[in-house]
């Protein structure tokens, strides 16, 4: 589901990438279907599921078939391509967070051998990655990202957003009713977003709704722990779309879809939750 949650970003780029090449001006990318411009931001969200695919790998072991990984790999591949293309450092760091998370998530659930040979592994993988693979920031296919990269001066503040996040917070004390967006644009974080446009009492209302769907996560891994692959790829999933939340506005921008997307799955981990309870008191 959340690779075909992805297709439309990957065609919109796509056929951008194959039309203009990787080295173009804007990052805005025309729709495939509607044949509207959307921002690099928006577009980027779609591929967020597809961004966890090395976390899942980690995880996987037995649970995919070689076909699958192969299947995975490749459009992990392409939707990388895209975030290049899209010169989204986003995604990138939802890529490398998922793969922080699946290492850490095996290591918590294998014996001391297993991890041995799993670091081992890794470790080769590093070696070999660091002395044999060579990025090159000015590459074409890294033109957007790496112009970006290269002429940021604001990684460290999450491109500018610490100073949003800090007017926002201010805002909730001086104007709890909310504030125009020309004041200083978006705030950059769904429960600050949805004060700015929405007063405090939305964004109470929003916060607890995240409480009770974390709440949900939590006990669903807690009930199904023999379900090695599925909880983490719950948890792969909801952390990487918690950190999309954080990072970007959400209800009054094309991210919303995301947030229906995101409802969706926790439909689907209550149901579970339910049914380990059923199965768990039935026994």
């Amino acid at each position: 589901m959340g690779i075909i949650y992805s297709v439309t970003a990957i065609l919109s780029v796509g056929f951008n990438i194959i039309e203009g090449g990787f080295i173009q001006v804007g990052r805005t990318i025309e729709g495939f279907w509607s044949g509207r411009e959307r921002l690099a931001t928006a577009m980027g969200a779609y591929f967020v599921f597809n961004m966890s695919i090395p976390g899942l790998l980690i995880v996987s072991k037995k649970n995919l078939s070689l076909w699958s990984k192969l299947l995975l790999i490749i459009i992990f591949i392409i939707s990388l391509l895209c975030v290049f293309r899209l010169g989204s450092r986003t995604q990138i760091v939802l890529a490398i967070m998922g793969v922080f998370v699946g290492i850490i998530y095996r290591l918590k659930s294998q014996n001391a051998i297993s991890n041995f040979k799993f670091m081992a592994v890794l470790a080769i993988l590093i070696f070999l990655g660091i002395n044999y693979i060579s990025i090159d920031l000015d590459a074409e296919y890294l033109s957007s990202l790496g112009r970006r990269l290269q002429e940021s001066d604001n990684a460290g503040s999450a491109g500018g957003r610490t100073e949003l996040w800090s007017k926002s917070i201010e805002n909730l004390f001086e104007k709890p009713f909310g504030w125009s967006i020309n004041e200083f644009g978006y705030s950059h974080n769904m429960w600050l977003d949805t004060a700015r446009t929405g007063t405090v009492i939305s964004m109470f209302l929003i916060t607890v709704f995240t409480f009770f769907a974390v709440k949900n996560i939590v006990k669903a891994l807690r009930v199904g722990k023999d379900a090695f692959f599925l909880n983490a790829t719950i948890l792969i999933f909801n952390i990487i779309i918690f950190l999309q939340f954080f990072v970007e506005p959400v209800f009054d921008s094309p991210l919303f879809q995301l947030f229906i997307f995101f409802c969706l799955i926790q439909g689907f981990i209550n149901e579970y939750r339910n049914k380990q309870v059923m199965e768990y008191t039935s026994d």
